[in-house]
């Protein structure tokens, strides 16, 4: 069972209106609110394609999921998350939005069962791998692939350190997929990406939260609209 973190609101101007996000009231996840808002987690792309499907591994409480929703309003949005307690707030924050589809389930290599690990400091840390002492608490979940998903026009990936695994899984749908977000927890972790992703897409961003969390974000050289000369 994760700790009990207290629950903080903050308020988003959408196409729609103002609206409340719910989330965790830790530095970390106040921080992670602000940089999925402000653009520097997931900036986004001229594309010169509708986005249509978008698959949110790792959705914590619904932030990217509603910015996507804010900016592609007519895409089926579908996130992923293991951790009750952060699904509820999921839930609370998205309910409302018919294109959003909430899974609380894993996303690994292959389905089963799994451990989540929750970290003592935030919410948007919790990971399948452990990264504490084996006496870390953790969250019995059920896990899937998502290769029914795929292919999508955007897929995002944040799992604290599976993001390879995933990505690696999914390898033979990726040159099909229009942008990708993804975070990387090492140097290596970024090289091991950038040889899977860089045949096809273009790394265009990325944006170095700390020592060891790396937000890069990949975009297919013909879904980006050319300048006109």
């Amino acid at each position: 069972m994760m700790p009990d973190f207290p629950i903080a609101t903050c308020k988003l101007a959408t196409p729609k209106g103002e609206r409340l996000l719910r989330h965790f009231d830790t530095p970390m996840d106040r921080k992670t609110v602000k940089w999925v808002f402000g653009g520097d987690s997931y900036p986004l792309f001229t594309l010169n394609r509708k986005v249509t499907r978008i698959v949110d591994i790792g959705a914590n409480v619904g932030a990217a999921a509603i910015m996507f929703w804010m900016n592609y309003p007519e895409a089926r949005i579908h996130c992923f998350e293991p951790s009750p307690e952060t699904y509820g707030l999921l839930l609370q924050n998205t309910e409302d939005i018919p294109n959003i589809h909430r899974h609380n389930v894993a996303v690994d290599r292959k389905a089963g069962k799994g451990k989540l690990y929750h970290r003592s400091s935030c919410s948007v840390m919790d990971s399948m791998r452990m990264r504490e002492t084996d006496d870390a608490p953790f969250t019995e979940c059920e896990v899937v692939s998502v290769l029914e998903y795929l292919p999508c026009d955007i897929l995002k990936v944040d799992t604290e350190g599976l993001e390879f695994d995933i990505l690696l899984s999914l390898r033979d749908k990726l040159p099909q997929v229009g942008v990708v977000y993804v975070e990387a927890h090492h140097r290596y972790d970024r090289m091991a990406i950038d040889q899977l992703l860089g045949y096809t897409h273009a790394l265009l961003h990325a944006n170095v939260a700390t020592s060891n969390q790396i937000e890069l974000a990949y975009v297919r050289d013909d879904w980006l609209e050319k300048e006109k000369k």
